[in-house]
């Protein structure tokens, strides 16, 4: 599992995948396109398979934890590319 200092610099993917940094609450948990994660804590990276250059992927990130008594659900798309990060943040709307 990577770990992300948000405040620390980030060194770029390794050729021909990118990468994905979520911030999420510490108990959520996370698919990728329908697939369960097993990474837990705050700031997660995944990286994606080899992917062709100048070609841009999405990944449909889906979030669920808790918030008190409630079930929050939340799903957004990320646009990737190969040599690059992006990043989503669960935590602001």
């Amino acid at each position: 599992m990577t770990v992300v200092n948000p405040t620390a610099p980030t060194p770029a993917p390794a050729a021909g995948t990118a990468e994905v940094d979520l911030h999420v609450p510490p108990d959520a948990q996370v698919w990728f396109d329908g697939s369960p994660t097993k990474q837990t804590g705050e700031w997660r990276t995944y990286t994606s398979p080899p992917l062709p250059p100048d070609k841009t992927f999405h990944y449909d990130v889906r979030a669920r934890w808790t918030n008190g008594d409630q079930v929050v659900d939340q799903t957004r798309s990320v646009e990737v590319r190969a040599g690059k990060r992006a990043t989503v943040d669960f935590t602001q709307p």
